[in-house]
C-alpha cells in the first residue's frame, strides 16, 4: 500500500515540475467604441513564485479598474494546473487601431513575455443589448 502512494505522489509531482510555465494575455472584445469598456487580462499558468509583474503601458486607455489580482488551482485525474490572473479595465482615449503591449513576469530565473493585441476602436455608440436581442431574434415565429 505504502508503495503504490508513493507512485502516485511521484507521478503528481512530475506533472507538477514537466507543465511549463506561460503567460498569456486575452481581452474581451477586440473591436469597441470609444465609449465602451473592456477588460484586459494576464494569466500566468503553472507558474510558481512568480515575481515582478509589469504591465503594459495603457498610454492610449484610460485605466478604469485595477490590476485585480484572482487565482485558482484545479487537479484533474492528477494533472495539476495552477494560475494566477491579473486584471484590467480599460476605455479607449481616441478612435483607431491601439497595441497593448506585452507584459512580464518573473519565475525563477526566467522571464516570461505575453503578446500584444491589437484594439480597434471606433466612433460610433456601443451597440446596445436591446438591438443585439432584436437582431439575433429576427427568426419568424
Amino acid at each position: 500500500m505504502r508503495v503504490i502512494g508513493m507512485i502516485i505522489m511521484c507521478v503528481v509531482f512530475a506533472a507538477q515540475v514537466s507543465a511549463q510555465a506561460t503567460l498569456s494575455a486575452t481581452v474581451n472584445k477586440n473591436k469597441v467604441s470609444v465609449s465602451e469598456r473592456f477588460q484586459y487580462t494576464v494569466t500566468l499558468t503553472n507558474g510558481n513564485n512568480p515575481k515582478d509583474f509589469r504591465s503594459p503601458g495603457f498610454q492610449d486607455f484610460l485605466v478604469l479598474g485595477g490590476p485585480n489580482q484572482s487565482s485558482s488551482f484545479q487537479s484533474i485525474n492528477g494533472v495539476v494546473t495552477q494560475s494566477i490572473s491579473y486584471s484590467y479595465i480599460l476605455q479607449p482615449r481616441n478612435t483607431g487601431k491601439f497595441t497593448i503591449g506585452a507584459s512580464y513576469i518573473k519565475v525563477g530565473d526566467k522571464t516570461l513575455s505575453s503578446q500584444p493585441i491589437t484594439i480597434e476602436v471606433t466612433d460610433g455608440p456601443p451597440p446596445t443589448a436591446g438591438a443585439q436581442q432584436k437582431s439575433s431574434s429576427n427568426k419568424p415565429s
